[in-house]
Protein backbone atom coordinates (compact mmCIF):
# COMPACT_ATOMS: atom_id res chain seq x y z
CA UNK A 1 0.00 0.00 0.00
CA UNK A 2 3.05 2.78 0.64
CA UNK A 3 4.26 1.90 -2.30
CA UNK A 4 0.99 2.32 -4.01
CA UNK A 5 0.70 5.65 -2.51
CA UNK A 6 3.64 6.95 -3.54
CA UNK A 7 3.17 6.26 -6.95
CA UNK A 8 0.34 7.97 -7.33
CA UNK A 9 1.97 11.17 -5.34
CA UNK A 10 4.94 10.38 -7.79
CA UNK A 11 2.64 11.28 -10.47
CA UNK A 12 0.67 13.34 -9.01
CA UNK A 13 3.85 15.58 -8.65
CA UNK A 14 4.15 15.42 -12.30
CA UNK A 15 0.84 16.49 -13.09
CA UNK A 16 0.52 13.30 -14.83
CA UNK A 17 -2.78 12.43 -13.15
CA UNK A 18 -6.27 13.76 -13.23
CA UNK A 19 -7.08 16.08 -9.87
CA UNK A 20 -3.28 16.20 -9.37
CA UNK A 21 -3.58 19.69 -7.32
CA UNK A 22 -5.72 18.84 -5.05
CA UNK A 23 -4.20 15.10 -4.59
CA UNK A 24 -1.04 17.19 -3.72
CA UNK A 25 -2.88 19.63 -1.20
CA UNK A 26 -4.40 16.19 1.08
CA UNK A 27 -1.06 15.36 1.22
CA UNK A 28 0.95 18.26 2.42
CA UNK A 29 -2.25 18.74 4.98
CA UNK A 30 -1.93 15.30 6.00
CA UNK A 31 2.10 14.89 6.32
CA UNK A 32 3.70 18.13 6.25
CA UNK A 33 4.42 18.37 10.03
CA UNK A 34 5.44 15.05 9.95
CA UNK A 35 7.34 14.37 6.56
CA UNK A 36 10.63 13.11 7.01
CA UNK A 37 13.24 13.21 3.48
CA UNK A 38 12.24 10.16 1.80
CA UNK A 39 15.16 8.91 -1.22
CA UNK A 40 14.38 8.66 -5.04
CA UNK A 41 16.90 6.37 -5.08
CA UNK A 42 15.67 1.94 -4.73
CA UNK A 43 18.46 0.38 -2.70
CA UNK A 44 16.58 -2.86 -1.95
CA UNK A 45 15.37 -4.94 -5.14
CA UNK A 46 14.82 -8.13 -6.36
CA UNK A 47 14.39 -10.13 -9.43
CA UNK A 48 12.58 -13.66 -10.23
CA UNK A 49 14.42 -16.86 -9.84
CA UNK A 50 12.41 -18.45 -13.50
CA UNK A 51 14.00 -22.04 -11.94
CA UNK A 52 11.37 -21.90 -9.03
CA UNK A 53 7.29 -20.65 -10.37
CA UNK A 54 4.76 -20.00 -8.03
CA UNK A 55 1.91 -22.06 -8.16
CA UNK A 56 -1.23 -21.50 -11.24
CA UNK A 57 -3.07 -19.52 -8.63
CA UNK A 58 -0.45 -16.79 -9.26
CA UNK A 59 -0.35 -17.39 -13.03
CA UNK A 60 -2.51 -14.17 -13.51
CA UNK A 61 -2.91 -10.83 -11.99
CA UNK A 62 -0.38 -8.68 -11.07
CA UNK A 63 2.07 -10.14 -8.93
CA UNK A 64 5.81 -11.89 -9.46
CA UNK A 65 5.32 -15.45 -11.58
CA UNK A 66 8.26 -16.82 -10.18
CA UNK A 67 9.97 -16.87 -6.37
CA UNK A 68 11.68 -13.38 -6.08
CA UNK A 69 15.98 -13.26 -4.73
CA UNK A 70 17.14 -10.20 -3.81
CA UNK A 71 19.71 -8.12 -6.84
CA UNK A 72 22.64 -7.45 -5.71
CA UNK A 73 24.84 -5.12 -7.83
CA UNK A 74 27.66 -5.64 -8.94
CA UNK A 75 29.81 -2.34 -9.28
CA UNK A 76 30.21 -1.50 -12.97
CA UNK A 77 32.93 -0.91 -15.10
CA UNK A 78 33.31 -0.35 -18.85
CA UNK A 79 35.16 -3.93 -18.80
CA UNK A 80 31.46 -5.00 -18.21
CA UNK A 81 29.63 -2.92 -20.53
CA UNK A 82 32.03 -2.27 -23.37
CA UNK A 83 31.54 -4.20 -26.42
CA UNK A 84 27.57 -4.11 -25.71
CA UNK A 85 25.15 -1.71 -28.33
CA UNK A 86 22.58 0.01 -26.99
CA UNK A 87 19.16 -2.59 -28.64
CA UNK A 88 16.36 -1.30 -26.38
CA UNK A 89 15.45 1.74 -24.22
CA UNK A 90 13.12 1.87 -21.36
CA UNK A 91 11.96 4.74 -19.10
CA UNK A 92 9.75 2.11 -16.90
CA UNK A 93 11.46 -0.46 -15.50
CA UNK A 94 10.82 -1.57 -11.78
CA UNK A 95 7.42 -2.47 -10.43
CA UNK A 96 6.20 -2.82 -6.96
CA UNK A 97 2.54 -4.99 -8.37
CA UNK A 98 0.09 -2.18 -8.59
CA UNK A 99 2.38 0.71 -10.74
CA UNK A 100 5.71 1.32 -12.03
CA UNK A 101 8.83 3.00 -10.42
CA UNK A 102 10.34 4.57 -13.59
CA UNK A 103 13.27 3.43 -13.82
CA UNK A 104 15.65 4.22 -16.80
CA UNK A 105 17.26 0.82 -18.42
CA UNK A 106 19.30 0.44 -21.49
CA UNK A 107 18.89 -3.80 -22.78
CA UNK A 108 22.65 -4.54 -23.73
CA UNK A 109 22.46 -7.90 -25.49
CA UNK A 110 20.62 -10.06 -22.68
CA UNK A 111 21.08 -8.09 -19.74
CA UNK A 112 19.69 -4.50 -18.87
CA UNK A 113 21.64 -1.84 -17.52
CA UNK A 114 19.14 -0.30 -15.03
CA UNK A 115 19.39 3.42 -13.08
CA UNK A 116 16.82 2.20 -9.98
CA UNK A 117 15.96 6.19 -9.90
CA UNK A 118 12.51 6.47 -9.31
CA UNK A 119 10.81 8.82 -12.23
CA UNK A 120 14.73 8.86 -13.50
CA UNK A 121 13.92 10.14 -17.14
CA UNK A 122 12.85 13.57 -15.57
CA UNK A 123 16.21 13.99 -13.63
CA UNK A 124 18.71 12.30 -17.12
CA UNK A 125 19.67 14.80 -19.90
CA UNK A 126 21.01 13.63 -23.08
CA UNK A 127 23.59 15.66 -24.53
CA UNK A 128 22.68 18.30 -21.94
CA UNK A 129 18.66 18.04 -22.94
CA UNK A 130 16.68 16.11 -20.31
CA UNK A 131 14.67 12.58 -21.54
CA UNK A 132 12.06 13.59 -20.39
CA UNK A 133 9.98 16.81 -19.01
CA UNK A 134 6.43 17.09 -19.02
CA UNK A 135 5.68 20.61 -18.35
CA UNK A 136 9.15 22.33 -20.47
CA UNK A 137 6.67 24.92 -22.76
CA UNK A 138 5.43 26.67 -19.53
CA UNK A 139 9.21 27.48 -18.08
CA UNK A 140 11.40 27.95 -21.30
CA UNK A 141 13.06 24.53 -21.44
CA UNK A 142 14.17 22.67 -24.53
CA UNK A 143 11.94 20.07 -25.73
CA UNK A 144 12.58 16.95 -24.07
CA UNK A 145 13.37 13.32 -26.10
CA UNK A 146 10.32 11.81 -25.14
CA UNK A 147 6.66 13.53 -24.97
CA UNK A 148 3.59 12.53 -25.80
CA UNK A 149 4.28 13.18 -29.59
CA UNK A 150 7.29 9.99 -29.73
CA UNK A 151 10.36 8.87 -28.50
CA UNK A 152 13.57 10.80 -30.69
CA UNK A 153 16.08 9.45 -28.27
CA UNK A 154 15.99 5.53 -29.26
CA UNK A 155 16.89 6.95 -33.53
CA UNK A 156 20.26 8.38 -31.43
CA UNK A 157 21.54 5.61 -28.97
CA UNK A 158 19.91 2.53 -30.79
CA UNK A 159 23.32 0.99 -31.65
CA UNK A 160 25.86 3.13 -29.68
CA UNK A 161 28.13 1.34 -27.41
CA UNK A 162 29.46 2.59 -23.70
CA UNK A 163 32.89 4.04 -24.06
CA UNK A 164 33.08 5.68 -20.96
CA UNK A 165 31.68 4.73 -17.16
CA UNK A 166 32.01 7.56 -14.54
CA UNK A 167 29.90 7.57 -11.23
CA UNK A 168 29.90 9.25 -8.32
CA UNK A 169 27.17 9.13 -5.57
CA UNK A 170 24.92 12.23 -6.82
CA UNK A 171 26.06 12.34 -10.78
CA UNK A 172 26.36 9.90 -13.25
CA UNK A 173 28.11 10.26 -16.70
CA UNK A 174 28.42 7.54 -19.69
CA UNK A 175 29.78 8.43 -22.80
CA UNK A 176 28.87 6.59 -26.33
CA UNK A 177 30.91 5.88 -29.47
CA UNK A 178 28.70 8.27 -31.20
CA UNK A 179 29.91 11.13 -29.59
CA UNK A 180 26.35 11.39 -27.32
CA UNK A 181 26.32 11.65 -23.35
CA UNK A 182 23.87 10.79 -21.17
CA UNK A 183 24.26 12.09 -17.89
CA UNK A 184 22.51 12.98 -14.04
CA UNK A 185 23.82 15.88 -12.14
CA UNK A 186 22.36 17.33 -9.20
CA UNK A 187 24.57 20.07 -9.05
CA UNK A 188 22.81 21.47 -12.85
CA UNK A 189 19.66 23.18 -12.55
CA UNK A 190 17.13 20.26 -12.84
CA UNK A 191 13.12 21.08 -12.62
CA UNK A 192 11.03 21.12 -9.73
CA UNK A 193 8.64 18.97 -8.81
CA UNK A 194 5.59 20.61 -10.53
CA UNK A 195 3.11 20.25 -7.96
CA UNK A 196 4.77 21.26 -4.40
CA UNK A 197 7.45 23.57 -6.31
CA UNK A 198 10.03 20.72 -3.98
CA UNK A 199 13.31 20.85 -5.45
CA UNK A 200 14.07 17.68 -7.24
CA UNK A 201 17.57 16.40 -5.18
CA UNK A 202 19.45 13.25 -3.69
CA UNK A 203 19.98 12.84 -0.22
CA UNK A 204 23.36 13.71 1.37
CA UNK A 205 23.49 10.00 2.14
CA UNK A 206 22.29 8.57 -1.27
CA UNK A 207 24.55 7.08 -3.30
CA UNK A 208 24.42 5.98 -7.09
CA UNK A 209 26.86 3.68 -7.28
CA UNK A 210 24.51 0.97 -5.05
CA UNK A 211 21.36 1.64 -7.69
CA UNK A 212 23.16 1.36 -11.11
CA UNK A 213 23.08 -2.31 -12.05
CA UNK A 214 23.19 -4.99 -14.63
CA UNK A 215 19.78 -7.17 -14.44
CA UNK A 216 18.83 -10.06 -16.30
CA UNK A 217 15.86 -8.98 -17.62
CA UNK A 218 13.59 -5.92 -17.52
CA UNK A 219 11.62 -7.54 -14.39
CA UNK A 220 12.54 -5.95 -11.65
CA UNK A 221 10.48 -5.48 -8.10
CA UNK A 222 10.64 -3.24 -5.19
CA UNK A 223 9.19 -4.66 -2.27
Amino acid sequence: MQRFRNMILRRALEGKIPFSDQILKWETRRSLAAAEPSSFLCYDLKIPDITRPLGPEFATGLGPKHELISLVPVPLTLDILAGKPVEEISTELGSYGMGGEGFFGLRLGQDWFVIALSGAAAWLRFDGVLVEDWFYEGHGRPKPWIDDEGDRLSPQILGAQIVRVEVQPHSLHLGFDNSSQLSLDTTMDLPVFEGTKAPRRLLQEDDLNHTLFLAPSREIWVL
